[in-house]
């Protein structure tokens, strides 16, 4: 399918983002401004369940999302250059799904007790299933539960690498700075209510390992981060983090304990990692994972 050219971020301080939320089924359309360090909303888009993961193919032209509601779906959209969504297909699955990635061709959500992968179309639409994975015996997944409930409390990961070798990991947060040289990984204190939930960053060496498992920075939230404490680092450079004396590195932390939303700015000059811009949701809406369309 044709790629939509979006305009080259570099130079320009705006950057898109979009989540669902926990609560409610709508999408957030979000505007990170570097220079002027604000993080506003700058559109809502509806939606068909409560959309807690979503993200977005490599062109940044189609967004996929999973729901934490009944019946257990997987939904598209596409979006052009001017950030309107239009619906593009749902798909039925047989168990609630807590995360989607694809590769161009094949898209792969994986939930508590199952896994899918589905063909993508022409257009970026969810497919034909080719392949269902049970993460336990098949004759008893007609007993287990396959609501939210199985993702809440066994979630997997679906990821495919360069040799197209897939891989189900246990559900984690783990992100590397875009120059491969340090680990951000976040921990949310969601049955602690007493605890905050935080982001520690792990130096690594040229291997990829960890240079010490005593981390070089923290950053405490000042909320528990509830169920989410999603991480993603952004793709993309501009005037803000291009010297590698100054912030390098910036990424999304989701909290869904209050409904915060915080964008967080890697130094690594000096070891820090602290709050550039923040959005309280609306109407009691609560962030789980987001996207970076630019």
């Amino acid at each position: 399918m044709p790629a939509i050219e979006f305009a080259n971020s570099f130079g320009s301080s705006v950057h898109h983002l979009v989540s669902g939320s926990y609560t409610n089924k709508t999408l957030f359309l979000l505007a990170l401004d570097t220079i002027a360090k604000t993080l506003t909303q700058n559109a809502t888009v509806p939606g068909f369940g409560l959309h807690q993961f979503v993200t977005s193919n490599a062109a940044k032209d189609r967004v996929y999302a999973t729901a934490m509601s009944e019946p257990p779906q997987l939904f598209s959209w596409s979006v052009d250059e001017n950030y309107q969504f239009t619906h593009i297909d749902t798909v039925n699955i047989t168990s609630s799904s807590c995360y989607f990635s694809d590769d161009g061709n094949l898209a792969f959500s994986s939930g508590g007790s199952t896994a899918a992968i589905h063909a993508l179309t022409e257009n970026g639409a969810i497919g034909d299933q080719i392949q269902e994975l049970y993460m336990l015996p098949e004759e008893e997944i007609k007993n287990v539960n396959k609501t939210r409930a199985a993702v809440l409390y066994g979630a997997h990961a679906f990821d495919i690498n360069v040799n197209r070798k897939g891989f189900v990991p246990h559900f984690n947060t783990v992100q590397m700075s875009r120059d491969g040289k340090y680990l951000f990984t976040s921990t949310r204190s969601w049955n602690n209510t007493e605890a905050n939930g935080y982001v520690a960053t792990f130096a690594l060496n040229d291997d990829g390992l960890l240079k010490s498992e005593k981390a070089v920075a923290f950053y405490e939230a000042p909320v528990t981060l509830g169920s989410a404490g999603g991480l993603r680092v952004a793709p993309w450079q501009d005037e803000t983090n291009c010297d590698p004396n100054g912030i390098t590195d910036y990424m999304y932390l989701s909290d869904t304990s209050e409904g915060w939303l915080y964008i967080l700015g890697w130094t690594p000059s000096n070891h820090t990692l602290d709050v550039v811009a923040s959005l309280h949701y609306p109407d009691n809406s609560k962030p789980y994972e987001a996207t970076w369309l630019d």
